[in-house]
């Protein structure tokens, strides 16, 4: 189910790339608000790509258990 969501994602990797770097600067200098903040955003990109949350509301049933 990620993988079909990544691919979904492709003509972003520079945008998918950024948001990591922010998320790992973060994590880096050990400041969680920043880091929460980036996973967030990271995980709402907005600008119709893809959310997280349309992966997981997507996920095939016999994934949940």
């Amino acid at each position: 189910a990620y993988r079909q969501h990544a691919f979904g994602a492709i003509g972003r990797l520079r945008t998918s790339f950024d948001g990591h770097g922010r998320i790992v600067a973060a994590v880096i200098a050990r400041d969680p608000a920043a880091a929460g903040a980036a996973a967030f955003s990271h995980l709402s990109p907005g600008d119709n790509a893809p959310a997280v949350s349309a992966m997981i509301m997507n996920l095939p049933k016999e994934l949940l258990g």
